[in-house]
């Protein structure tokens, strides 16, 4: 798989085919955003951020609980 410093695959119940993709330059990031359903509203559940840091490529997961955020894990490599 030929990729950027970023590629997301996602299969979601009931599309043919999966979510696939990466940024279009080199120096791209990517956020992704998941939400979910709490006593009948929508409330964001997570966050995904990738983007380079100088010379480290990063990726930071944050939990969000009642409009507070907190990173959960981090993952850093070198690009």
């Amino acid at each position: 798989m030929a990729t950027r410093n970023f590629y997301l695959e996602a299969h979601v119940d009931g599309q043919k085919t999966p979510l696939k993709g990466g940024p279009a330059s080199k120096t791209g990031g990517l956020v992704i955003q998941i939400y979910q359903r709490h006593e009948g509203r929508i409330v964001q559940a997570f966050k995904i951020s990738c983007g380079a840091r100088g010379c480290d490529l990063e990726t930071v997961i944050e939990r969000f609980d009642r409009n507070k955020s907190e990173i959960v894990s981090t993952f850093t490599t070198i690009r």
